[in-house]
C-alpha cells in the first residue's frame, strides 16, 4: 500500500508530534482516525475561535429533546456550537444535506447574507475598490461540529 500524507511525514518526523499524537495515532493517520474525539489534530482545531458568523443545521432522527438527539452518527452534543447565528433541527439522520428543510435554511441564510450586502451598498462603494472587500464573511456549520467541552 502506498503511503501517503501524514503517515510519511510521521516517519520521516518522528521526533515532530507531541507524545499523545505519537501514541494515538501509531503511525495510522485516516480521515476516520481523525475524527475520533480523542484525535489530537481535532482537540487542536476544536479549540481554535470561529472568526466569522456561522449557522448550524443539525439533523435528529428521532422525536425528543434535542439534547438527547443524534443524527444517527454524531450526537446533538457534539453538533451544538454555541454562538451560532441560528440553529435549526431538521428530522434527518447524517445526510442532512440532502433534507429539503435544511435546503430551505441554507437558502433563507443565504437570503440574509444577501440582503446584509445590498444594506451596505453605499459603504461597499467605498470599500469595492479592493477586491478583497467582495469577500463574504460567513460559514454554515452542518452535520459534524465539535469543540473541547464536547470532546469528554
Amino acid at each position: 500500500m502506498l503511503e501517503r500524507g501524514f503517515s510519511q511525514l510521521a516517519r520521516v518526523n518522528p521526533d515532530a508530534m507531541t507524545p499523545g499524537a505519537a501514541a494515538f495515532y501509531s503511525g495510522r493517520f485516516s480521515a476516520v482516525r481523525t475524527l475520533s474525539p480523542k484525535s489530537t489534530a481535532l482537540i487542536a482545531v476544536s479549540e481554535l475561535p470561529i472568526s466569522v458568523p456561522y449557522h448550524s443545521v443539525i439533523g435528529q432522527i428521532r422525536p425528543g429533546p434535542k439534547e438527547q438527539g443524534s443524527d444517527g452518527v454524531v450526537p446533538y452534543w457534539s453538533s451544538h456550537l454555541a454562538g451560532a447565528q441560528s440553529e435549526l433541527i431538521v428530522r434527518s439522520g447524517h445526510g442532512v444535506i440532502d433534507n429539503p428543510d435544511a435546503i430551505r435554511e441554507v437558502i433563507r441564510i443565504l437570503h440574509l447574507q444577501q440582503r446584509s450586502r445590498q444594506n451596505r451598498t453605499g459603504k461597499d462603494k467605498i470599500r469595492n475598490e479592493n477586491p478583497k472587500s467582495q469577500m463574504t464573511n460567513w460559514s454554515m456549520t452542518s452535520i459534524c461540529s465539535w469543540g473541547p467541552s464536547r470532546l469528554n
